[in-house]
């Protein structure tokens, strides 16, 4: 037990410096335009998701059981992954991120939490209306 808290604790410091976060903040530009804006980008996809299913799809019912089944609950998919939800997800992170480095979309990147959350949303909707039944068990 002590020896998986070291190795979670050293993998969390080599992320860290990985991440360089002294690079992110000697330029306040550098900083806002792309940290921020990235970050934003995923963020909007995933509570485009998030919201989606449980105010759309699950209409605010949830099933505490079968939150902590698992196998055989409502929430179970494939292997335990919503495939649907990471597609949905990683699409609409794709495209708030696409502008960081194609200039013609440059315009989406400014608003990259707004894209990101309206496409994932969306997206998740129309791959989730036709799978409602399994979602509602």
């Amino acid at each position: 037990e002590g020896y998986e808290v070291t190795r979670g604790i050293a993998k969390t410091g080599v992320v860290g410096i990985l991440m360089q976060p002294w690079a992110l903040l000697e330029d306040s530009a550098t900083y806002i335009d792309k940290w921020l804006n990235g970050y934003g980008g995923c963020l909007g996809s995933i509570a485009g998701v998030l919201i989606v299913d449980y105010w759309i799809i699950r209409r605010k019912e949830l099933s505490l059981r079968d939150l902590y089944l698992a196998q055989g609950g409502a929430y179970h998919y494939t292997n335990g992954w919503n495939l649907r939800a990471v597609f949905a997800t990683l699409a609409g992170a794709s495209v708030a991120f696409a502008g960081m480095y194609v200039p013609a979309m440059r315009p989406i990147y400014h608003w990259s939490w707004f894209i990101g959350f309206g496409l994932s949303a969306g997206l998740y909707y129309g791959l989730m209306r036709g799978h409602t039944s399994a979602a509602r068990r």
